[in-house]
């Protein structure tokens, strides 16, 4: 082991085999890596997505019928029950002249998903438009989450990359270049007259 380990300090061979196994990976490593968080946050945007359709089947025809109605403390319920789903944080009603009829959370600068319904509601038997909806939804955890999951891979990926390479250049070390280094010393020391030959530690399968 000590002479392995002055072989991974002395050698240039050494030390350019570690450094192309590590770039080799680490390049492998983040091609696999953007393709997987990028799959990733389809599919979070798309959960997302399905949400705010969530919205426009569930809340919107109650919401434009309670708004035609001015009942407050309707509306008020069902913007509370908007914000209730998971990244919904802000809500908001305006009128046709787009006048705030009511607000609820707060919404971000950045980081967004924002999808506007037009409320429709029946009056005796004629479709009306009772104002608009602005829901928005914010991206924050989605972001978290891929940064969260890219540290733990980008981790794991190194120890992993850490151990195959120091594996690969032992491997290397004891079938080649341990081999090389004695043949060398041999030629070295050798003596026109002798009759000493070079001898291999190695195993024949």
């Amino acid at each position: 082991m000590k002479k392995f380990n002055s072989y991974l300090t002395n050698s240039p061979l050494a030390f350019k085999l570690l450094l192309t196994i590590l770039v080799s990976s680490s390049v492998i490593t983040f091609f696999i890596l953007s393709i997987q968080l990028f799959f990733e946050y389809k599919t979070d945007i798309k959960l997302i997505e399905n949400r705010l359709g969530q919205i426009e089947k569930s809340y919107t025809d109650s919401l434009a019928l309670s708004v035609w109605n001015f009942n407050k403390a309707q509306y008020n319920t069902q913007l509370e029950g908007i914000l209730n789903l998971e990244d919904i944080v802000y809500a908001k009603v305006l009128t046709l002249e787009n006048e705030l009829v009511i607000s609820k959370g707060i919404e971000p600068h950045s980081k967004k998903l924002t999808r506007k319904y037009i409320l429709k509601t029946k009056d005796f038997n004629e479709t009306v438009v009772s104002g608009k909806l602005i829901v928005v939804a914010s991206l924050q955890r989605v972001y978290d989450d891929l940064m969260d999951r890219a540290l733990i891979i980008m981790l794991t990926q190194g120890i992993k990359t850490f151990l195959i390479s120091f594996i690969i250049l032992y491997a290397f070390y004891l079938l080649i270049t341990k081999h090389l280094y004695k043949i060398a010393e041999y030629a070295k020391n050798i003596e026109l007259d002798s009759k000493d030959r070079l001898v291999l530690d190695r195993k024949i399968v």
